[in-house]
């Protein structure tokens, strides 16, 4: 079987090992081991295996780690999509919210406007008047 996932574990010697620091050589290790270390008492088995005789009886590490890779993939790309609905979203609730300001800078400034011109009539009136022109 070829596969992308396919690999032989290398050899270790003396050469391997000291490619790698201590823990990155146990997890190495680890890796290499783990398929033919024993299950866990509660670890459920799923029964994925392909029925048959030969390579088909059983499903190669390789399958499974592209399924759980395209699981993975999907469920990235799933939630890629969810972030760029929430970002259209808030980039429309943005742009409400600055057409909201904007109107209400105009009606601020309107108003200021007008405080100002009652203001300039009041003094004209004033000047001109003196108290009595109220």
């Amino acid at each position: 079987m070829d596969h992308d996932y396919c690999s032989e574990p290398p050899a270790s010697s003396a050469a391997d090992v000291a490619e790698y620091t201590d823990v990155e050589y146990l997890i190495e290790e680890y890796e290499h081991a783990k398929p033919h270390l024993p299950a866990p008492a509660n670890e459920t088995v799923v029964d994925t295996d392909v029925k048959g005789t030969g390579e088909n009886a059983r499903r190669c590490d390789c399958a499974q780690k592209r399924a759980r890779m395209e699981r993975e993939t999907k469920r990235l790309r799933r939630m890629v999509a969810l972030e760029r609905q929430r970002c259209r979203m808030l980039k429309a609730r943005l742009r409400k919210l600055r057409e909201e300001l904007r109107v209400l800078r105009a009606i601020r400034k309107r108003q200021e406007a007008r405080n100002v011109a009652l203001l300039k009539r009041t003094i004209r009136k004033i000047l001109y008047f003196g108290n009595y022109a109220f």
